[in-house]
């Protein structure tokens, strides 16, 4: 059973990080443009983080599906078992681990024994409600 797609919430700073790289590395493909036709490999080596970076922004997101968070950003994919979440922390960073977010103060949600992840879902309440729907054991922390 499907339910909605949770957006990924998009923070300042990674909005600024994220346009300050991309400008960065088209602005020297378009000072290069005359050797660039020379050099194919060093048009690949410059396009592919812009490529990269656009597919992250554009492919973030999360949602809740037959008893499992399912979350992909880019070609980072996984799913987790919603009766497996045992503790969730609101509005924080996890400042080391997987976070397959774009936004800041979002969720760390704890599971099996010691594994943990970060997201940021644009709608953290509705998200919140969903999966405490499906698993009311969830111990929610600010």
């Amino acid at each position: 059973m499907k339910t909605g797609v949770y957006v990924s919430e998009k923070g300042r700073l990674t909005k600024v990080v994220y346009a300050l790289v991309i400008l960065l590395l088209l602005g020297i493909v378009g000072v290069q443009r005359d050797e660039i036709p020379d050099k194919p490999l060093a048009l690949v080596l410059l396009l592919a983080p812009v490529a990269f970076l656009l597919w992250l922004w554009m492919d973030t997101w999360y949602r809740i599906e037959d008893g499992s968070l399912v979350y992909q950003s880019g070609p980072f994919r996984g799913r987790i078992a919603i009766a497996s979440i045992r503790e969730i922390t609101k509005n924080k960073t996890l400042l080391v681990g997987f976070k397959p977010a774009l936004g800041q103060k979002g969720l760390i949600i704890r599971y099996n024994g010691w594994d943990e992840i970060y997201i940021s879902p644009r709608d953290k309440e509705a998200f919140l409600a969903e999966l405490l729907r499906k698993n009311g054991a969830i111990v929610l922390k600010e």
